[in-house]
């Protein structure tokens, strides 16, 4: 496959988000998905084949969007808190992409205060450093995606 090939696949199709659970744990997420075929992938570690459907019919104009604590917004190389605030204990967050490219996010909690140094050779290998709290799986440009989640209280990092 060319380069252009792989570009074309990867920028040409859709992310809708998700959330990933560790071996053993169990996420939940809810996602806005318009007609068509899709396909829901999934393991890393094991990895499984892939599950093709078809969604059918027009979303309602009438249908709300999840109620959330706390929204996320992703852009190019960076993450806002754009809309109320994460707090300890159980809430749904939004996390929007406004970039242009896509982005997916993991997020990992730490036990002590953590400077820019410190963030630097975390990103290196997050899961040395941090309790992985969720990984929100690739959003598309313009696309987001609610997860209910449970917070424990002390410092977190997003990275993407």
């Amino acid at each position: 496959m060319s380069d252009d090939e792989v570009d074309t696949l990867l920028f040409g199709s859709t992310y809708t988000g998700g959330a990933f659970a560790e071996a053993g744990d169990v996420t939940q997420a809810v996602l806005d998905l318009t007609p068509g075929q899709w396909l829901a992938a999934g393991g890393f570690e094991e990895p499984q084949p892939p599950v093709y459907f078809n969604v059918a019919g027009e979303m309602p104009d009438s249908l709300l969007e999840p109620s959330a604590s706390a929204t996320i917004t992703m852009a190019d190389y960076s993450f806002a808190i754009a809309a109320g605030q994460l707090t300890a204990g159980p809430q749904v967050i939004k996390v929007e992409n406004a970039g242009s490219q896509p982005h997916h996010i993991y997020m990992g909690r730490s036990t002590v205060p953590l400077t820019d140094a410190d963030l630097e050779t975390i990103a290196i290998n997050p899961d040395e450093h941090l309790s992985h709290v969720v990984s929100i799986q690739t959003i598309s440009a313009g696309n987001a995606v609610w997860l209910p989640i449970t917070l424990s209280p002390g410092p977190h990092v997003l990275f993407c």
